[in-house]
């Protein structure tokens, strides 16, 4: 809602469909999308931030995110 374009990755399709479905009914589909794809094998170059969302304990995937990160070119100022 502040004008921020976003985009969501989500291996389960169900939550794909459900997550554009929320972003519609908040009047920010214009601003959000969301794919079915594997954030592991995703590039992260054009982002200039990442926010994960993920389990109750997400401490394993945060150092994962982290690895990826570290290994993967991004953005000049990515966050």
């Amino acid at each position: 809602k502040k004008g921020i374009k976003s985009k969501g990755y989500e291996i389960n399709s169900v939550l794909v469909f459900w997550s554009i479905y929320r972003a519609w009914r908040e009047g920010v589909s214009s601003l959000a999308s969301f794919y079915r794809r594997n954030l592991w094998k995703t590039p992260l170059k054009e982002f200039d931030y990442v926010v994960l969302f993920g389990a109750k304990d997400a401490t394993s995937f945060m150092e994962d995110l982290e690895d990826k990160i570290i290994a993967e070119p991004m953005k000049d100022g990515a966050k």
